[in-house]
């Protein structure tokens, strides 16, 4: 099939999956109105996330824990609400068209939460045990409690994701064995504008602390947003965007403070917002700084980091239509451990002088704006315009030598069409443009201009006994290089899903997947050429690459009791011209040549998470981890692979205060990629302790934590420095948070 005949099936898909609902819709429906109280003391619930798990409809309860929710379809549901850590169970409800039915649930300090996420869902909110595939969640407790200065270092323990790294500045993470331009970072569904899928010393600005939740969407996530999201998805929700409906009048707002010993980290965090009468304001501003971060065996050079963000915006949620507007603005600076021993082959080195620091800007501005409730098949129609201008500079002995600077405008387009009982779904349009520059010593492309554009949608189907899900999307792809050179290239590609997720009983449900996933080239994987010491390796791209095809498979099975929580997933993806840097043997500038080529390659894991109640206040904690990615022409190992990984921890309630021990095992990695050297397992010992205290409408938590306990010398088989830095030695830290809701 030619890529022009592609595209027509895919518009006349398009044309197909969206009339048949405008002949058949006519789903009649009701109201639910409620109130949400806390459980321990009977006061409203303010700020109370209200859900429809199956349907993904929600909405938010106001300052005195009343919530209205319309237009559901007739019919048994369940209904949920959550808080924090304070969650409702699924209380049943029947609604009779035209008519109001009354809920009161009651939130309460809950171990095991189900999980809302608002990424990779066609629309409105899900929980994980409603998706078609694997999740990974941190909510805002988690990530008070946690207090990481980066995303991926706030990921790195959740099944499935690890952390590559050229120091702690410049880290990203790892998913599934997948990194770089594999792996899309977004913030509120719209990529980041950063340069960290490039190289491997470049980081992302986005403080992990400033938001709302952390998710990561495991698997092929093209089909909603993009074609380098073959591993997966990154999903860094902020406050506002956490609404996503008419928010309740009254003013809300959150701190957070942490300092930490084994790099002096120090950093604070806080957020505000106001409403009234549809009228949203909303502000946020944090630092955080850290010096060079100890080991058991020293100190590690030029490892400090320093970044400071904010932002602004104001919205207006009518009754039928919003619209919001908002810009945010980070600066980081970090160094880049021992990069300096590969500048310059023999000659080079930080003890000849000069340590390398990367100074970086991000700004952006968003505007978004839509109608609701239409009334019709058509349930909602939601765009966003992101405008993102990055700029950093690789300093060598405090000057300047290399400047990167990347502008990128994104636009999306989501039309999501009225749910009835059996059917639901979304299609859109999205597309982007982005000007690239790099001047300076490392400026190993020219210039270029990147395009694209993307056709998607995502349809479901409630059959009773299954749900099913279709998806397909066509993407081009274009770089128009300022070089006589070299040629400009376009792609095109077509990547399509189908997904069955069937009950069993009341509490499991099993799922299994079946995708077809189509990549582009990254523009470095196309055009680099020189020393890239962000790699250690001289690059040599190559313009004529052909685009990446993967076919992949991933099943699993989620269970969700009071006694037992499970999720036990395994996929395999078998990728047709799979792009990377072969070693040549040669060294030119003191660096190993790779030239970028393409050869069959296949991805193999499983991921476990298992949760067990001992005791009414005593659970105990599993998970497990596992990928083998090799090419398939001599089963050559790929870099920088994780190794199989396992995590043991109890989890004790004792009123208010929460005790987690924690043990982290992972084995040796000798499954390596030409020259890469393999790395010792290890055993780390963490501890944690908080306490929390809920008020009608406050939560305070304070958290010690002990990182590293035996002080125990490992190295992390995803770092680029593994051989010249281990990891952070024995640690503690200590946090506060506090949040009005």
């Amino acid at each position: 099939m030619t890529e022009s005949s592609r595209f027509l099936s895919a518009m006349a898909l398009l044309f197909l999956t969206t009339s048949f609902p405008l002949a058949l819709h006519g789903q009649e429906t009701g109201t639910v109105e409620g109130l949400v109280v806390l459980a321990e003391t009977g006061a409203p619930a303010g700020g109370a996330r209200v859900l429809v798990p199956r349907l993904g409809l929600f909405t938010m309860a106001d300052e005195t824990g009343r919530f209205v929710l319309e237009r559901v379809p007739a019919g048994e549901h369940q209904i949920l609400a959550e808080r924090g850590t304070l969650q409702s169970g699924r209380v049943p409800v029947l609604i009779v068209a035209h008519q109001v039915v009354f809920v009161e649930l009651a939130v309460a300090e809950t171990f095991v939460l189900e999980q809302l996420t608002v990424t990779g869902v066609p629309s409105g909110v899900a929980t994980d045990r409603e998706l078609f595939n694997s999740v990974s969640i941190l909510s805002r407790d988690a990530l008070a409690e946690n207090a990481a200065p980066t995303i991926a270092q706030a990921l790195k323990g959740q099944p499935g994701v690890a952390m590559r790294s050229f120091g702690p500045g410049a880290a990203r993470p790892i998913v599934r064995g997948f990194d770089g331009d594999r792996v899309l970072m977004t913030q509120d569904g719209i990529r980041t504008g950063d340069l960290s899928s490039q190289s491997g010393d470049h980081g992302t600005t986005v403080d992990p602390t400033s938001l709302r939740r952390l998710e990561v969407v495991k698997g092929p996530a093209t089909l909603l947003y993009g074609s380098n999201a073959i591993g997966g998805v990154v999903n860094a929700v902020t406050n506002h965007d956490y609404y996503r409906t008419p928010p309740p009048s009254g003013t809300r707002g959150g701190v957070l403070l942490d300092g930490g010993t084994a790099n002096r980290q120090i950093g604070g965090n806080a957020w505000a917002q106001t409403g009234r009468n549809g009228w949203l304001f909303w502000g946020n501003g944090g630092y955080r700084q850290s010096d060079d971060y100890q080991t058991p065996d020293g100190r590690v050079p030029n490892s400090a980091t320093e970044l400071a963000n904010g932002g602004l915006g104001l919205g207006y949620f009518g009754p039928r239509a919003f619209f919001t507007l908002g810009g945010t603005a980070e600066s980081g600076r970090y160094g880049v451990p021992f990069a300096g021993e590969f500048e310059g082959g023999e000659e080079g080195g930080e003890e000849g002088g000069e340590e390398i620091v990367l100074d970086a800007r991000r700004t952006a501005v968003r505007g978004t704006f839509g109608l609701l409730n239409l009334g019709s098949w058509l349930e909602s129609v939601r765009v966003a315009l992101n405008y993102t201008d990055w700029h950093h500079e690789e300093l060598h002995g405090g000057e300047a030598e290399t400047t990167f600077d990347n502008q990128t405008l994104v636009y999306r387009m989501d039309l999501e069409q009225a749910r009835d009982r059996w059917w639901g779904g979304s299609f859109g349009l999205s597309g982007l443009y982005r000007d690239y520059v790099t001047q300076g010593a490392e400026s190993l492309s020219p210039p270029v201009v990147q395009s694209s554009f993307a056709a998607f949608l995502v349809e479901e189907f409630d059959l009773t006994e299954a749900r099913v899900q279709i998806g397909g999307r066509f993407e081009s792809n274009r770089y128009d290089v300022e070089s006589s050179d070299l040629p400009d290239r376009t792609f095109f590609g077509v990547s399509a899903s189908l997904g069955v997720n069937v009950p069993v009983g009341e509490a499991t449900n099993i799922y299994t997947n079946l995708t077809q996933s189509y990549r582009a080239p990254a523009l470095e994987e196309l055009y680099n050429f020189g020393p890239h010491v962000g790699t250690l390796t001289f690059e040599v791209g190559d313009p004529n690459l052909d685009r990446e095809l993967a076919l992949g498979i991933d099943a699993g099975l989620k269970h969700d009791s009071d006694r037992v929580r499970t999720e036990v997933s395994g996929y395999y993806y078998d990728i047709t011209d799979y792009v990377f840097a072969r070693l040549t043997g040669e060294v030119e500038d003191g660096l190993q040549v790779g030239e970028f080529t393409q050869a069959d390659a296949r991805y193999t894991g499983f991921e476990v998470l298992a949760d067990f109640m001992l005791t009414p206040d005593l659970w105990l904690n599993l998970g497990s981890d596992y990928v083998r990615a090799s090419l398939k022409d001599g089963e050559q190992g790929l870099p920088r692979i994780p190794p199989l990984r396992g995590r043991g921890a109890l989890d004790w309630h004792w009123g208010a205060l929460r005790v987690q021990p924690e043990f982290v095992i992972a084995a040796s990695q000798d499954r390596t990629f030409t020259n890469e050297t393999s790395t010792d397992g290890y055993t780390v010992v963490n501890l944690l302790a908080s306490y929390t205290f809920q008020r009608a409408g406050q939560q305070h938590r304070v958290t010690l934590r002990f990182d590293n306990l035996t002080d125990e010398l490992y190295r992390n088989h995803s770092s680029f420095i593994k051989d010249l830095a281990p990891e952070m030695g024995r640690s503690v830290r200590l946090s506060y948070s506090a949040e009005i809701f």
